[in-house]
């Protein structure tokens, strides 16, 4: 079979399976939304492959879910199931020994994802997505039958969305979702609003941050970056060594919580007329704890 009859024949699984499991996924999106426990899937030989795919993609859906070998479960483990968990089962034949006994043995709900509803697996479950009847290229290997069933499975799964969580956590959208500013912020380079500006001078330099919190008594007054310096400097002259810090502080600047997303962190900065590169850091009662800066968010990979 050439290549374009081969994709040709991948398209006709497709669409077979498509119109398979419409009348199941409804039922079987149902099951696993309701589930408030473990989400369970298992199968064997190449539908163990499916399986362990449809556990990958829930997890990073935010729902708890987990590969259980049926050989593994036939020895002891499938005691792991309970009766707020969702058993998901895929074979395509329906008739795999180990796959029935977990379906016939589960103290849960059981959806199945097979090409015969009517098999002894499909009669076990609460409900069944068909993958319909996808024949292989003659003397090949799952190939068509396997795409048919992964894509059933990812059908599943897109049906329900996400629970609550990233979609993906590892990804930046996850990252500024999960990660709270008081993971990545400084300790606060906080100093006296009436410092003179030669210790302002001093104290910029040594924290190396770009600026420095004013503070008193916990509470923030005030901050001074290393712009603000330069636009001192450029409006007094000589007369700025005469000044305190509170005289070319920005007295009411934006701040963000310490256990805001990193992410609420960078629309502050970003989202306004002028962007800021630094945020004071603020704990729910309104005391300083930190300073965060653009680039502490990209290092935290929202770059």
């Amino acid at each position: 079979m050439d290549s374009v009859a081969l994709f040709d024949h991948f398209v006709h699984a497709l669409r077979e399976a498509s119109a398979a499991c419409a009348q199941g996924l409804p039922g079987a999106a149902t099951l696993l939304a309701d589930c408030r426990g473990l989400v369970v899937c298992s199968g064997a030989g190449k539908s163990s492959l499916v399986a362990r795919k449809l556990a990958a993609t829930l997890n990073t859906q935010g729902r708890r879910a987990c590969f259980l070998d049926p050989g593994a479960a036939a020895h002891g483990e499938g005691a792991l199931l309970q009766d707020a968990d969702l058993l998901v089962l895929i074979s395509r034949s329906g008739e795999s020994d180990e796959v029935v006994a977990m379906a016939l043995g589960a103290p849960c709900p059981v959806v199945v994802l097979t090409a015969r509803p009517g098999s002894r697996l499909g009669r076990a479950a609460a409900a069944v997505l068909a993958c319909g009847q996808v024949p292989d290229p003659q003397g090949a290997p799952p190939s068509a039958s396997f795409l048919a069933a992964v894509a059933v499975a990812d059908a599943l799964a897109l049906a329900v969305g996400p629970s609550g969580q990233p979609e993906h956590p590892a990804g930046a959208i996850g990252r500024a979702r999960s990660i709270p500013v008081s993971r990545v912020m400084h300790p606060p380079p906080a100093v006296s609003p009436a410092l003179p500006m030669p210790d302002l001078l001093s104290a910029l330099s040594k924290c190396g941050l770009g600026a420095v919190l004013l503070v008193r008594d916990d509470r923030l007054c005030g901050i001074v970056t290393d712009g603000d310096l330069r636009r001192a400097v450029a409006r007094h002259g000589d007369n700025v060594l005469a000044l305190q810090a509170q005289a070319i502080a920005t007295v009411r600047p934006v701040a963000v919580r310490a256990s805001a997303p990193i992410g609420d962190a960078l629309r502050l900065m970003e989202e306004r007329p002028s962007q800021i590169a630094v945020l004071p850091v603020l704990d729910d009662d309104e005391r300083v704890v930190g300073l965060v800066r653009i680039h502490d968010l990209v290092q935290a990979g929202l770059g």
